[in-house]
């Protein structure tokens, strides 16, 4: 399978380090008007969270970076999409952030036989897919551009669609600690926008120093789940607060059914999901864990046994999860998911 990958940015980077090995997946072009490509092999090379790559990317010239034996184009186009592709390609993966970039790939959606790969939310995709929700709905011929949805949505969608199965959630509650993104600041400045490149978010407390304090803000997290989840945006309210680490999140829930919860039964279902998953999509945590011992795991969602409690049938649940190495561990399955389900 040929690659092209839009955005060379934390998640983009994350990709290119999984896939790189990838027997099955051929990256053939990267694409970042931010980076050179000495200072993007210096990035994957060298990384602050996941630690050095025993073998490395190197600059064969401005245009061209090397891995191994395998050769890679780099090119710094502001707009990717007003360029032609080979018709080998299989897939683009914009993993950019940029919503007029998600916007531009759909005027291919006639004209070429590639899937695109958003890594957010778009509303105009054909679907967004949540493994552990909806990847059995994939259909070749209906979806070519599909949305990954976000590392929130991906790691808690599971967990809640198990539950709204067996259990119809009532009404809850989600609390999101994630930590810093790039788009933050050290020192106080404005809040600026990743998605609008340019503007200013009205969330100005996003712009202060984001590595002495905890920052409440908004999250879209039931916005995306309720894409895959029909209902949730009604029953359940969420917020997120910004804390001062790299890596790994936790999502505290609290939930109320409509019919009589049994926990026996939600452990039971749990441990089914668990034997029968075809992907590294959820898995228990019984240790004396901090998020640091989460760092690159696989899953798209640890359940914390340690903190499951019911209440008068209210059910509170910790999760934790590596959002950027589970969620592209999720992104590099549906990929091959695709490739299998369409013989490429």
């Amino acid at each position: 399978m040929k690659i092209i990958l839009n955005g060379a940015g934390r998640i983009g980077r994350c990709l290119i380090r999984k896939i790189i090995n990838d027997k099955e997946i051929e990256l053939t072009q990267i694409n970042d008007p931010f980076l050179t490509a000495a200072s993007l092999c210096y990035l994957i090379n060298y990384d602050s969270v996941y630690g050095p790559l025993k073998n490395k990317f190197e600059v064969i010239d401005r245009g061209r970076i090397r891995f191994g034996n395998k050769n890679i184009v780099f090119s710094k186009y502001k707009n990717l999409y007003e360029k032609n592709f080979n018709k080998s390609i299989n897939f683009i993966i914009d993993s950019s952030g940029v919503k007029k970039n998600h916007e531009k790939i759909l005027k291919y959606k006639k004209n070429s036989k590639f899937k695109a790969l958003i890594t957010h939310t778009y509303e105009r995709a054909d679907i967004q897919i949540i493994f552990g929700v909806n990847e059995k709905n994939y259909n070749n011929k209906k979806h070519q551009i599909i949305s990954t949805s976000i590392c929130d949505a991906v790691a808690i969608g599971p967990v809640l669609n198990l539950l709204n199965q067996k259990f119809k959630i009532k009404n809850g509650s989600i609390l999101t600690l994630h930590p810093w993104l790039g788009y933050q600041n050290l020192v106080d400045g404005p809040s600026r926008s990743f998605a609008y490149p340019g503007e200013i978010i009205d969330n100005f407390s996003l712009g202060r120093a984001s590595t002495e304090a905890l920052i409440s803000k908004k999250t879209s997290c039931v916005n995306a789940l309720n894409v895959v989840i029909p209902g949730m945006q009604k029953k359940i309210s969420s917020m997120s607060i910004r804390v001062p680490t790299q890596i790994v999140s936790s999502a505290y829930i609290h939930l109320s059914f409509i019919n009589k919860f049994n926990v026996k039964k939600f452990k039971l279902e749990i441990n089914n999901f668990i034997k029968k998953q075809n992907f590294q999509i959820l898995t228990l945590n019984t240790d004396q864990c901090i998020s640091k011992d989460f760092i690159g795991n696989y899953f798209s969602t640890i359940i914390d046994e340690r903190w499951t409690e019911v209440k008068n049938d209210n059910l509170r649940l910790l999760l934790w999860y590596d959002n950027e190495f589970g969620y592209c561990s999720r992104v590099v399955d549906l990929i091959k998911k695709i490739k299998s389900d369409e013989k490429i």
